[in-house]
Protein backbone atom coordinates (compact mmCIF):
# COMPACT_ATOMS: atom_id res chain seq x y z
CA UNK A 1 0.00 0.00 0.00
CA UNK A 2 0.85 3.43 -0.69
CA UNK A 3 1.19 4.04 3.43
CA UNK A 4 3.93 1.03 3.25
CA UNK A 5 5.75 2.47 0.64
CA UNK A 6 5.66 6.16 1.96
CA UNK A 7 7.09 4.36 5.65
CA UNK A 8 9.86 2.55 3.89
CA UNK A 9 11.18 6.21 2.30
CA UNK A 10 10.95 7.32 5.94
CA UNK A 11 12.54 4.91 7.29
CA UNK A 12 16.00 5.15 4.79
CA UNK A 13 16.12 9.03 5.28
CA UNK A 14 18.33 9.81 2.76
CA UNK A 15 15.78 12.12 1.07
CA UNK A 16 17.94 11.09 -2.48
CA UNK A 17 16.97 8.76 -5.59
CA UNK A 18 19.06 7.90 -8.47
CA UNK A 19 17.88 7.86 -11.93
CA UNK A 20 20.16 5.88 -14.22
CA UNK A 21 19.32 6.16 -17.90
CA UNK A 22 22.24 3.64 -20.02
CA UNK A 23 23.19 5.20 -23.01
CA UNK A 24 25.52 3.39 -25.13
CA UNK A 25 27.07 6.40 -26.58
CA UNK A 26 27.79 7.76 -23.36
CA UNK A 27 28.88 4.33 -21.22
CA UNK A 28 32.06 4.88 -19.38
CA UNK A 29 34.63 3.13 -21.85
CA UNK A 30 35.93 -0.17 -20.00
CA UNK A 31 32.01 -0.70 -19.94
CA UNK A 32 31.39 0.12 -23.42
CA UNK A 33 33.39 -3.10 -23.91
CA UNK A 34 31.01 -5.83 -22.80
CA UNK A 35 28.92 -7.17 -25.16
CA UNK A 36 26.06 -5.89 -22.84
CA UNK A 37 27.19 -3.42 -21.47
CA UNK A 38 24.11 -1.97 -19.02
CA UNK A 39 23.99 -4.84 -16.02
CA UNK A 40 27.88 -4.21 -15.49
CA UNK A 41 26.95 -0.66 -15.89
CA UNK A 42 24.59 -0.23 -13.34
CA UNK A 43 25.71 -2.95 -10.70
CA UNK A 44 28.67 -0.60 -10.83
CA UNK A 45 26.85 2.18 -10.08
CA UNK A 46 24.15 0.50 -7.67
CA UNK A 47 27.20 -1.29 -5.17
CA UNK A 48 29.06 2.37 -5.09
CA UNK A 49 25.54 4.23 -4.27
CA UNK A 50 22.90 1.99 -2.49
CA UNK A 51 24.13 2.74 1.14
CA UNK A 52 23.42 7.21 -0.15
CA UNK A 53 20.01 6.47 -1.73
CA UNK A 54 17.01 5.61 -0.83
CA UNK A 55 16.39 3.74 -3.85
CA UNK A 56 16.62 4.24 -7.60
CA UNK A 57 14.12 5.02 -10.68
CA UNK A 58 14.95 2.69 -13.54
CA UNK A 59 14.46 3.84 -17.24
CA UNK A 60 12.38 1.53 -18.64
CA UNK A 61 12.82 3.50 -22.45
CA UNK A 62 16.67 3.77 -21.94
CA UNK A 63 17.12 -0.18 -20.85
CA UNK A 64 14.59 -0.93 -23.81
CA UNK A 65 16.42 0.71 -26.02
CA UNK A 66 18.96 -2.12 -26.66
CA UNK A 67 16.28 -4.73 -27.09
CA UNK A 68 16.09 -7.65 -25.37
CA UNK A 69 19.48 -7.73 -23.88
CA UNK A 70 18.45 -4.36 -22.22
CA UNK A 71 15.32 -6.34 -20.53
CA UNK A 72 17.56 -8.73 -19.20
CA UNK A 73 19.65 -6.18 -17.98
CA UNK A 74 17.06 -4.27 -16.20
CA UNK A 75 15.54 -7.28 -14.93
CA UNK A 76 18.69 -7.85 -13.06
CA UNK A 77 19.74 -5.13 -11.62
CA UNK A 78 16.22 -4.55 -9.84
CA UNK A 79 17.19 -8.04 -8.79
CA UNK A 80 20.60 -6.92 -7.96
CA UNK A 81 19.40 -3.80 -5.70
CA UNK A 82 19.60 -4.60 -1.98
CA UNK A 83 16.42 -5.24 -0.47
CA UNK A 84 15.61 -2.66 1.15
CA UNK A 85 16.20 0.22 -1.33
CA UNK A 86 12.89 1.31 -3.12
CA UNK A 87 12.92 0.55 -6.90
CA UNK A 88 10.73 2.55 -9.42
CA UNK A 89 10.49 1.85 -12.62
CA UNK A 90 10.38 5.12 -14.95
CA UNK A 91 8.18 5.21 -17.99
CA UNK A 92 6.21 7.74 -17.36
CA UNK A 93 3.26 5.01 -18.50
CA UNK A 94 0.21 6.26 -19.62
CA UNK A 95 -3.09 4.14 -19.57
CA UNK A 96 -4.36 1.86 -16.48
CA UNK A 97 -3.44 -1.36 -18.02
CA UNK A 98 0.49 -1.12 -16.95
CA UNK A 99 0.43 -2.68 -13.33
CA UNK A 100 1.49 -6.17 -14.94
CA UNK A 101 4.88 -4.66 -15.48
CA UNK A 102 5.44 -5.38 -11.45
CA UNK A 103 4.10 -8.89 -11.65
CA UNK A 104 6.67 -11.25 -10.04
CA UNK A 105 7.04 -12.84 -14.03
CA UNK A 106 7.70 -9.00 -14.75
CA UNK A 107 9.71 -6.43 -13.67
CA UNK A 108 9.34 -6.48 -9.60
CA UNK A 109 9.47 -2.74 -8.77
CA UNK A 110 8.10 -0.95 -5.66
CA UNK A 111 6.41 1.65 -7.77
CA UNK A 112 5.83 2.66 -11.50
CA UNK A 113 6.05 6.47 -12.44
CA UNK A 114 2.97 7.60 -14.53
CA UNK A 115 1.58 10.39 -16.73
CA UNK A 116 -1.53 10.99 -15.85
CA UNK A 117 -2.97 12.41 -12.62
CA UNK A 118 -6.43 10.31 -13.14
CA UNK A 119 -4.89 7.12 -13.07
CA UNK A 120 -3.13 7.84 -9.89
CA UNK A 121 -6.25 6.08 -7.95
CA UNK A 122 -5.95 2.98 -9.99
CA UNK A 123 -2.03 2.42 -9.25
CA UNK A 124 -2.80 3.19 -5.26
CA UNK A 125 -4.94 -0.03 -5.58
CA UNK A 126 -3.40 -2.38 -7.25
CA UNK A 127 0.16 -3.89 -6.78
CA UNK A 128 2.78 -2.66 -6.34
CA UNK A 129 0.05 0.03 -4.87
CA UNK A 130 2.69 3.21 -5.35
CA UNK A 131 3.17 5.35 -8.15
CA UNK A 132 4.82 8.94 -8.99
CA UNK A 133 2.84 11.14 -11.40
CA UNK A 134 5.38 12.86 -13.46
CA UNK A 135 3.61 16.47 -13.89
CA UNK A 136 4.65 18.55 -17.01
CA UNK A 137 6.10 22.23 -16.53
CA UNK A 138 3.56 24.07 -15.17
CA UNK A 139 0.88 21.90 -14.41
CA UNK A 140 -1.13 21.98 -11.09
CA UNK A 141 -2.69 18.80 -8.99
CA UNK A 142 -5.28 17.95 -6.75
CA UNK A 143 -3.38 15.01 -5.11
CA UNK A 144 -4.64 13.87 -1.84
CA UNK A 145 -2.44 10.33 -2.45
CA UNK A 146 0.39 9.24 -3.77
CA UNK A 147 3.81 10.81 -5.47
CA UNK A 148 4.11 13.82 -7.50
CA UNK A 149 7.58 14.25 -9.70
CA UNK A 150 8.56 17.13 -10.87
CA UNK A 151 11.36 16.12 -13.34
CA UNK A 152 12.43 19.90 -14.17
CA UNK A 153 12.74 21.06 -10.52
CA UNK A 154 14.38 17.27 -9.63
CA UNK A 155 12.08 16.75 -7.19
CA UNK A 156 9.49 14.28 -5.80
CA UNK A 157 7.09 13.99 -3.35
CA UNK A 158 5.37 11.62 -1.53
CA UNK A 159 1.92 12.96 -0.81
CA UNK A 160 -0.49 11.69 2.16
CA UNK A 161 -3.98 14.15 2.43
CA UNK A 162 -3.07 16.21 0.26
CA UNK A 163 0.78 17.49 2.42
CA UNK A 164 4.04 16.58 1.42
CA UNK A 165 4.71 13.81 4.09
CA UNK A 166 8.14 13.01 2.04
CA UNK A 167 11.11 14.67 -0.66
CA UNK A 168 13.49 13.41 -2.43
CA UNK A 169 16.29 14.90 -4.94
CA UNK A 170 15.77 13.35 -7.99
CA UNK A 171 20.01 13.28 -9.29
CA UNK A 172 20.86 11.57 -12.86
CA UNK A 173 23.43 11.80 -15.48
CA UNK A 174 25.38 14.81 -13.31
CA UNK A 175 26.08 11.43 -10.52
CA UNK A 176 25.74 8.53 -13.01
CA UNK A 177 27.89 9.99 -15.62
CA UNK A 178 30.56 11.87 -13.13
CA UNK A 179 33.13 9.49 -14.25
CA UNK A 180 33.85 8.73 -17.87
CA UNK A 181 37.09 6.13 -16.87
CA UNK A 182 38.01 2.77 -15.19
CA UNK A 183 36.94 4.67 -11.57
CA UNK A 184 33.55 5.68 -12.67
CA UNK A 185 31.50 3.97 -9.87
CA UNK A 186 34.09 6.08 -7.60
CA UNK A 187 33.23 8.89 -9.32
CA UNK A 188 29.66 8.60 -9.18
CA UNK A 189 29.67 8.38 -5.30
CA UNK A 190 31.91 11.56 -5.08
CA UNK A 191 29.44 13.51 -6.96
CA UNK A 192 26.61 11.66 -4.92
CA UNK A 193 28.75 12.88 -1.92
CA UNK A 194 29.32 16.52 -2.89
CA UNK A 195 25.34 16.62 -3.63
CA UNK A 196 24.94 16.68 0.29
CA UNK A 197 27.08 20.15 0.21
CA UNK A 198 24.45 21.99 -1.46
Amino acid sequence: MWSDFVERAQALGTHKLLLICPRVLDLPLPIQRFDDPFFPFSKALVSATSDLVDGYLLDFASYLAVGAPGAVALERTIAFIPQERLKVLHGNFGGRSYHVLVDPIAFTVDALTIAHEEDMAHYLSVPPHAALWVVRPGVSHNLAQGGVYDQQSGQADCLVDGQSVYRWRVLGDEVVYAGRGQDFAERAREALLAQDGR
